[in-house]
């Protein structure tokens, strides 16, 4: 009927940030290989990272349909396994689980797609903090352009990260009102692959007591 693997092995996504959603693709064939039509009732991904629609549900004997798989990688670096289970009257496997394996491999990890700040009230400075992690051979210089208004940077303007280690962005916004607030904090760096990053702080102040 269909295959039940397919492994994309290493992959190295262009974007380490979630809301940019970097996505795997792969298209493989349903066939029917009896003698009455094939009639596929569901198509169940294990997660809502991963979307498989199919050309079309009956598909007469002989003939054969597609799924287009679409796997979103997630933000921290490893193996991944997906499942998707498609549900047919087929009386010999009514239910076909195809097996979803990757490796992700970045360069460069964040601890978050943005940066969360902590809890704070009118008048207060609020600190914000983001984990960089450095994979790979070589070590990667950042680079931290002056924050805007209300917006003070604490960690240095500009440090190494060397291979396997970590570093900290720490942020402080002054909230001279209540309600939310967001900032954004642009990075350069000597990575050819993320030469920069525009990284979006979210927090909330509370009323002065």
């Amino acid at each position: 009927m269909v295959q039940d693997t397919i492994n994309w092995g290493a992959v190295s996504p262009d974007t380490i940030l979630d809301d940019l959603e970097p996505t795997v693709y792969y298209s493989i064939p349903i066939y029917n290989k009896g003698t009455e039509p094939l009639i596929i009732s569901e198509v169940k991904p294990s997660c809502g990272c991963t979307a498989a629609p199919i050309d079309k549900n009956v598909v007469p004997p002989g003939d054969s349909t597609y799924m287009h798989i679409g796997l979103k990688l997630p933000n921290q670096n490893g193996e991944l396994h997906k499942l998707i289970s498609i549900f047919s009257n087929d009386k010999s496997d009514s239910v076909k689980v195809v097996n979803l394996f990757a490796v992700v491999e970045r360069p460069l990890q964040l601890s978050s797609s943005f940066i969360p700040f902590n809890k704070g009230s009118v008048g207060d400075t609020i600190r914000g903090q983001i984990q960089l992690t450095v994979f790979g051979k070589s070590p990667i210089t950042f680079k931290i352009q002056s924050p805007g208004s209300h917006t003070r940077l604490y960690s240095p303007s500009e440090f190494t990260i060397q291979p396997g280690g970590s570093g900290m962005i720490d942020v402080g916004y002054y909230a001279d009102k209540p309600g939310a607030f967001s900032c954004q904090v642009v990075v350069n760096t000597d990575h050819k692959e993320y030469p920069h990053l525009d990284l979006w702080g979210y927090g909330f102040a509370d009323p002065k007591k």
